[in-house]
Formats: C-alpha cells, structure tokens, sequence
C-alpha cells in the first residue's frame, strides 16, 4: 500500500503516465499531486482524472515501466 492507497501505475510507450488508485480521498489525492509535479526533470502537460466507482480489486500498490 503507497500513501495508504492501492492500485498501479505505469509508464506507456508514448510518453504518457497511466494509473488507476483506490483508497481513501486524502490518499488519493496525494498521489494525484504527485502526479501532476512528476518526478525530478519531468514536464507534466496534462492530468485526465476519471472518477469510478472502487472495484476493491486491488490489495497493493504497484509501479510499472
């Protein structure tokens, strides 16, 4: 569990970040602003924000390349 959420992230072939996070709002909301800074050299141009509903699937978090 990152930040006290669940779920993946991963690093397309294009360029681009995907993700899908579960959890609680606080958490939730902490790893969108980290995504929205990116990492050290990044340029973030765009953030998409779908809001479904919590499929509860999901027991860790994972980050992909």
């Amino acid at each position: 569990v990152r930040e006290g959420a669940t779920g993946w992230v991963r690093n397309l072939p294009d360029g681009r970040v995907e993700a899908l996070v579960e959890g609680e709002v606080e958490a939730v909301t902490r790893i969108e602003r980290a995504l929205r800074s990116g990492p050290r050299g990044a340029r973030v141009e765009t953030v998409t924000v779908d809001i479904e509903d919590v499929s509860g699937a999901y027991d860790t978090f994972s980050v992909t390349s």
